[in-house]
């Protein structure tokens, strides 16, 4: 027999609150992280637990390693010198909170009533939110509630694993406590478990083209510093929700000596905008010479140009404000308004 929608809500919600008794974030900090694999070879997900240092409660999982680089973006944002609003539209990932009703939708508020739930007081409302790069976060949908409810009864099997089988895991070195299906012992079991990488993992597009790299390398030597950055848009189409709206990112650059935007374009898919940043600076460098200095805010950025502007010979600059870029996004934000 299919399982109803309210049935399936209602097998999260449980298992979230016996979770929430549970009080996980006494033990573990808020960058210990609990992996548990199914299989050898399959996506591990990955817990963050937070609530050890705050009086706001949440669990996140991250599936796969690619959100576990999600992860670390967070982890490093200030090293790299991003924006917290452009960390939160660049993760994926599913997530349980316990907040106020304030912060909830009419949706969830009216599910929780249909589940017969009552809360009361500050951060107590437990409701769960989907992230997805480029896009608003929004309301599970029923797919994302079941995988979430799978992953939170895992979490809650490794959690009593914890207890009745303490490990010692050094988590404050990077390492985590990851619980897996032992298949020559044929049960669950948990361990301490070093990660493939401890830090934001950047990925651009390489120039291979060896013909283009050459003429980036002859380039006519230009007078004029550009300013780079990528952002995001956080432009709403007023005829849609704006839960799981897409939040699309935008490629900017401009000329620091007239302060004009050379270009400000709106990508239509996230993962274009480090592809057309990288083709834009190219255009310049063909078509007005190699500028003398990039300058951008963050780290990725400075990644995504380093190899074009290795080969043109341009300075790369880490500077923590872009002014040209600023004023023009606070403009954009006031006509937004």
């Amino acid at each position: 027999m299919q399982e109803t929608s309210l049935e399936l809500w209602g097998k999260l919600y449980e298992t979230a609150t016996r979770i929430k008794e549970r009080k996980p974030w006494v033990e573990f900090w808020e960058m210990d992280l609990i992996g548990i694999q199914k299989e050898e070879g399959k996506k591990p997900v990955f817990f963050n637990i937070i609530g050890h240092e705050a009086k706001e409660y949440s669990i996140v999982a991250y599936e796969g390693y690619e959100g576990l680089n999600d992860f670390f973006l967070l982890l490093d944002k200030d090293k790299l010198n991003l924006t917290s609003e452009y960390v939160l539209f660049s993760q994926t990932c599913l997530a349980a909170y316990w907040g106020s009703r304030e912060e909830m939708s009419e949706e969830q508020r009216q599910l929780i009533k249909n589940l017969g739930y009552k809360y009361y007081g500050k951060d107590q409302w437990l409701y769960f939110m989907a992230h997805s790069k480029g896009h608003f976060p929004g309301m599970l949908d029923d797919e994302e509630a079941a995988r979430m409810t799978n992953y939170l009864s895992l979490l809650e099997k490794a959690l009593e694993c914890w207890d009745n089988d303490p490990v010692s895991v050094d988590f404050e070195h990077g390492n985590i406590y990851l619980y897996f299906y032992d298949q020559t012992k044929k049960q669950w079991v948990g361990k301490e478990q070093t990660l493939p990488f401890n830090e934001y993992q950047i990925s651009y597009l390489e120039l291979t083209d060896e013909k283009l790299m050459d003429e980036l390398k002859n380039a006519r030597r230009g007078n004029y510093c550009l300013e780079a950055e990528l952002s995001f848009s956080h432009m709403l189409d007023k005829e849609k929700p704006r839960s799981r709206s897409i939040n699309r990112k935008m490629c900017l650059i401009a000329d620091t000596e007239s302060k004009r935007m050379l270009k400000a374009d709106l990508m239509e898919q996230e993962a274009q905008a480090e592809e057309w940043l990288i083709q834009y600076i190219v255009d310049f460098i063909l078509g007005q010479g190699a500028p003398k200095e990039i300058r951008v805010s963050n780290g990725i950025v400075a990644a995504i140009l380093e190899q074009v502007c290795h080969l043109a010979g341009i300075a790369i600059t880490r500077t923590e404000q872009l002014p040209v870029i600023r004023s023009f996004l606070s403009s954009l934000a006031l006509t937004e308004s």
